[in-house]
């Protein structure tokens, strides 16, 4: 019962020293400091501490008799006293952050975005990366691809079918430049795609990949390595770069 007594008291903000003196006091009625330490098991210097927290709480009187102070716990009903004005102090925050929060809001939305960057390691990790692409990606998304080399999707030919069906059932589409050389190769064909080829002078041995607001450049060679980074500002930029070397793009002879 006593147990059940203290958790409650916990409950509403007291602590476990507060709830044992004043369930004490409560017993045994009128006590000085020397019978509440004696039948408690908190230290005198901490006692007389408590003792005034739970008096400026409303829970706890004393009386000086004879130069000597005794306490007595208060009317029960000041407990609910006690949660009464805790419930009018957390409605009057409850104000103050309703009022506050279109505030915060948008100066979040003013706020600079934080870039975030992974390094994605090795021929399997580059599925990591390519998983990646499918979990961030939107319906109806559209990814950039610029220099393909095509040397990832025949180093995991099993892989990037699948792949490919995945992004076709989010109907993400994807468009590709590839380096100039892979005009006659027959892989370059993907479904929901749209494919162009660089010219000879703009190939390269790194592929960009552009999606939502990420950019990533994949260097694949004995041991590939993509360095994602996401910044809607460079996204952004780099986009816009494609777009301007789609202009220009080679179609498939």
């Amino acid at each position: 019962m006593i147990e059940k007594m203290k958790s409650s008291l916990l409950g509403i903000g007291l602590t476990a020293q507060q709830s044992e003196l004043y369930l004490l006091l409560v017993k045994l009625g009128k006590s000085t400091v020397a019978e509440l330490v004696k039948n408690s098991g908190v230290g005198r210097v901490s006692c007389y501490d408590v003792l005034q927290r739970l008096e400026q709480k409303g829970l706890v009187s004393f009386v000086n008799e004879e130069g000597s102070r005794s306490y007595r716990a208060a009317s029960a009903d000041q407990l609910l006293c006690l949660v009464r004005e805790k419930e009018a102090k957390v409605a009057k925050e409850r104000k103050l952050v309703e009022k506050l929060l279109p505030k915060l809001e948008q100066m979040q939305k003013l706020s600079v975005e934080s870039e975030d960057a992974f390094v994605f390691r090795g021929v399997q990790a580059q599925r990591g990366f390519f998983e990646k692409i499918l979990s961030e990606i939107k319906s109806g998304e559209e990814i950039f691809v610029l220099g393909g080399t095509g040397k990832a999707l025949l180093s995991l030919p099993i892989y990037f079918p699948q792949w490919h069906r995945k992004r076709v059932e989010k109907k993400a589409s994807v468009r590709v430049l590839f380096n100039h050389d892979l005009k006659d190769k027959s892989f370059v064909r993907m479904p929901s795609s749209s494919v162009l080829f660089l010219k000879k002078e703009l190939s390269s041995p790194t592929t960009i990949f552009i999606f939502g607001s990420f950019v990533a450049t994949l260097h694949w060679g004995e041991n590939p390595v993509t360095f994602l980074i996401k910044s809607t500002a460079i996204a952004k930029s780099y986009r816009k770069y494609f777009l301007e070397l789609w202009k220009k793009g080679i179609k498939k002879s």
